[in-house]
């Protein structure tokens, strides 16, 4: 599973832009769990006209946009990461418990089974989820790849288990 997070221009997925683009996985130890990162460039005037009140927010500013990569480059390394990731996960998987029955400890071998990546995103339908099928659309990138992948949408789960937080729904008020 990974969680996937984007700073952008502003919050309309359509026509703003990713400005950070990152995810961070469960694979691996809870106390260095693998995470990728990244500033995206955008189009120099494109931000200035534009990202001058999600900078505020988000605080990252306009000389640091301009060192990253552009989103299809960032793309490209973000899917490196989830194969790496992957291909982790195939070469760590264990014998199966009739192994264990005869007292012989779990050995590593090959998953006969790939794994299926799950990314999860806080509003992830309305904006994390919809901002990553419209920049790769916008940057001509393909996105077919992502159909084998399963989408959850965190805040669908606090609603569905209707916690009190006093109307609010970020992940903040429910840290607290």
């Amino acid at each position: 599973m990974f969680f996937l997070d984007f700073e952008a221009t502003g919050v309309d997925p359509t026509f703003d832009r990713v400005v950070e683009f990152a995810a961070i996985s469960d694979i691996g130890p809870p106390s260095a769990p693998p995470c990728f990162s990244t500033v995206v460039r955008v189009d120099a005037a494109f931000l200035q006209q534009h990202g001058a009140k999600a900078a505020e927010i988000h605080g990252i500013l306009p000389e640091e946009i301009a060192q990253g990569p552009d989103f299809a480059c960032a793309f490209g390394e973000f899917l490196s990461f989830v194969d790496g990731l992957l291909n982790t996960a195939l070469e760590t998987g264990t014998q199966s418990d009739a192994d264990d029955e005869e007292g012989e400890p779990d050995m590593p071998r090959i998953a006969e089974v790939s794994p299926t990546v799950v990314i999860a995103a806080h509003n992830g339908v309305k904006y994390d989820f919809t901002m990553l099928l419209c920049e790769c659309n916008r940057n001509k990138l393909p996105w077919q790849r992502m159909q084998q992948w399963l989408f959850v949408d965190t805040l669908h789960i606090f609603d569905a288990v209707r916690m009190d937080l006093g109307g609010c729904k970020k992940l903040q008020c429910v840290s607290r």
